[in-house]
């Protein structure tokens, strides 16, 4: 009966530590993208929601976008200021005063107004005008 108990207690521990080491609930290690959520997580380049979650097949809309680019940049400049119109507006003016994304200012402007997801294109864009 100890053994049972002591081998209950080990594996629940073990399943707790799996959740705690990726740090959403919602990322198993049968996610094709473990690594790669791991490592950003690591970094705190991304984080999750207040639940926990990280919700791995959602899209990201352009201030979750901007808050990713900059935090990757690791740039000692960035002060984050909680804007009262929207958490990740200082993301963006800090992204807009750098230039990353100087020739899709007014795509940027309509993805803030719509608070739409971010297409491909200006993720890549992004990240080749942050890296220089």
């Amino acid at each position: 009966m100890k053994k049972v108990v002591s081998l209950g207690l080990a594996l629940s521990l073990v399943l707790s530590c799996n959740s705690l080491v990726f740090g959403f609930t919602d990322v198993n290690t049968e996610n094709p993208y473990l690594n790669s959520i791991s490592y950003m997580a690591d970094k705190g380049y991304i984080g999750g929601y207040s639940d926990g979650s990280f919700k791995p097949d959602n899209f990201i809309n352009i201030y979750e976008y901007g808050a990713i680019l900059v935090r990757a940049s690791e740039n000692k400049e960035f002060v984050y200021t909680n804007n009262a119109s929207h958490w990740g507006q200082s993301y963006l003016d800090f992204i807009k005063k750098n230039d990353w994304l100087m020739h899709y200012e007014i795509q940027m402007c309509k993805l803030q107004e719509e608070n739409s997801n971010v297409t491909r294109e200006i993720a890549l864009k992004g990240l080749f005008e942050m890296t220089g």
